[in-house]
């Protein structure tokens, strides 16, 4: 049985016109309901900021003696971050989209490989990090899932995931503290920062301490504003695919404001029933771990 065909922003927009009395609605049309997508994603984020569905993780790799890094390009909160490090280090002898030739000295055995994470550190798809699901310790071959995002070169440098250390959030006034800032070690804590260099000023940055004596992983775990998310990533594609009544209410409604049709105000209060419905299910319930409270005598 073949799969669903995964909705594009010009189906959702064909659609809602439809519904709205245009059996077939024109470029011009489609073109205008494309600025109501982005009404309804407003709309969307304007009742809640941490959706279930905009919960992603994100990898990358420290740099020795840098403590600063920048958020992803869709970055609105954290979560957590975590460092990723591990015994089994080496280059790559040989790659494709789904498998990996390790090091020709490596030692690891097929049981301690399977399961664990291997996370490219260098080149040009450094932090990428997939799972190996088998390995051939006569061929060094490491099959993995989900595949690289990219092609590697087969020449990059990758680490094998064993240990993880969950950083501890401070405030960045904790950081100006510090009695040694310039102690450089495996990080423990980290230090959100809302305004960053040019090229993160809109998603901001986070600072690591100790300050990073080696090459580490990182995994940060953060909510994705939705206003940020690329309209081309598999993200958008997904959301599209999970929300598309909503989007197709959305806009159906507006094309009835649009065209001011009396019909718009029933549809709305349908639309604004499934934006309460929306952010029921897709948003977390309080969670006693996210809570901190001081206690002060």
């Amino acid at each position: 049985m073949a799969l669903p065909v995964q909705p594009s922003l010009s189906v959702l927009c064909t659609e809602g016109i439809k519904r709205s009395g245009y059996p077939s609605p024109s470029a011009a049309q489609i073109t205008r309901a494309e600025s109501w997508i982005e009404e309804v994603k407003w709309d969307i984020w304007d009742i809640a900021k941490k959706y279930k569905s905009l919960l992603v993780a994100s990898y990358g790799v420290t740099t020795k003696g840098i403590s600063r890094y920048a958020n992803p390009s869709d970055f609105e909160s954290d979560l957590s971050i975590t460092i990723l490090d591990g015994e089994h280090k080496g280059t790559l002898q040989a790659a494709s989209t789904c498998t990996a030739t390790l090091d020709s000295n490596e030692e690891i055995t097929e049981d301690e490989a399977q399961g664990k994470m291997l996370l490219i550190t260098s080149g040009d798809i450094v932090g990428s990090c997939s799972q190996i699901s088998a390995y051939n310790t006569n061929t060094k071959v490491a099959t993995v899932i989900p595949d690289f995002y990219s092609t590697p070169s087969g020449t990059e440098d990758y680490m094998i995931v064993d240990t993880h250390y969950m950083l501890s959030q401070e405030h960045i006034v904790r950081r100006d503290e510090a009695l040694s800032p310039g102690d450089k070690q495996i990080p423990t804590h980290y230090f959100p920062i809302g305004q960053g260099t040019a090229d993160s000023d809109e998603t901001g940055e986070f600072e690591l301490y100790p300050t990073p004596d080696d090459i580490y992983g990182i995994q940060l775990r953060y909510y994705a504003n939705l206003m940020l998310v690329d309209l081309s990533s598999n993200l958008m594609a997904t959301l599209y695919r999970r929300w598309r009544n909503l989007f197709i209410q959305g806009v159906m409604m507006k094309s009835l404001q649009n065209d001011r049709d009396a019909r718009y105000v029933n549809e709305m209060t349908i639309y604004n029933r499934m934006l309460q419905e929306l952010k029921s299910k897709e948003v977390y319930g309080m969670d006693l771990n996210n809570m901190r409270r001081t206690v002060e005598e």
